[in-house]
């Protein structure tokens, strides 16, 4: 009997252990991943997309601090200006103070940035029956549109609009229960990885605790040895976007005690 336990024990003790060496070969994988790609899109010349992944940038830094560079004073000021409305509207490193108040009226006909405005600003912006009319067609009209519209989700709970307003909290969860399968399609499914990757880091910033281990094993996989993604001929994508999306779904992947914002 003694000797039985003393083995059992044994046995114990090695699945335990080698339980959380497996663990950390994961993290250290990841980790080393994490620090590919950011060396990567740290080295990149392609303004134009990096300006326009400047929020996600910033939102990564503060908080999950791997080290990736902010552009913004390398960016060429012809290329700033062009963006300057949509800069002022979604980037806190760029524009602290609020927004202009005519860009509302700006993005009217520009059903994206308009239903993303509205709820990154929703304390300056109250949203309004049309404005939830306006976000459930983005759900509808799905692919990198559903991907944005849950940001919208998180962004209205994040500014505590939810709190404030039942109404507003009732929309939420209506939306994000009623088109939830279909961002894990996207995560689980979708051909075009550039997308795969956005919904697989969208869904983790929602909900941590979803199993997409699959979905991440897949990611590490796909790394390029310059330490890139890329999505080969299935969109215009850029090698940046790509590989910002992959790093970031890695990052949620492995911190699942970090409740990401982007207002801080």
């Amino acid at each position: 009997m003694i000797k039985w336990l003393i083995k059992a024990n044994i046995i114990l003790l090695y699945l335990l252990f080698s339980g959380i060496n497996s663990h950390a070969s994961v993290d250290t994988t990841i980790q080393r991943a994490i620090r590919k790609g950011v060396t990567f899109f740290n080295s990149s010349t392609d303004q134009q997309s990096i300006i326009m992944l400047l929020p996600l940038v910033d939102m990564l830094e503060k908080n999950y601090h791997l080290g990736i560079v902010h552009h913004v004073h390398n960016v060429n000021p012809d290329i700033y200006m062009a963006h300057e409305y949509w800069l002022a509207g979604f980037n806190p490193i760029l524009n602290h103070s609020a927004p202009p108040e005519n860009l509302p009226e700006i993005y009217k006909d520009d059903l994206l940035n308009y239903v993303m405005f509205i709820s990154f600003n929703c304390r300056l912006y109250k949203p309004d029956p049309i404005f939830f009319e306006k976000l459930n067609q983005t759900f509808i009209n799905g692919g990198y549109e559903l991907t944005h519209a849950f940001l919208c989700l998180k962004w209205l709970e994040e500014n505590r609009c939810t709190l404030e307003n039942k109404a507003i909290a009732q929309q939420v969860l209506t939306l994000k229960k009623r088109y939830w399968k279909k961002l894990l399609y996207l995560a689980k499914k979708e051909p075009n990885k550039d997308l795969k990757y956005e919904a697989v880091a969208v869904a983790l910033h929602l909900e941590k605790k979803k199993k997409l281990d699959a979905e991440i094993q897949a990611i590490l996989r796909e790394q390029h040895a310059d330490g890139s993604w890329y999505n080969y001929g299935m969109s215009d994508a850029s090698r940046e976007h790509t590989t910002l999306l992959a790093v970031w779904a890695l990052a949620e992947w492995a911190n699942p005690q970090i409740k990401a914002r982007w207002r801080q």
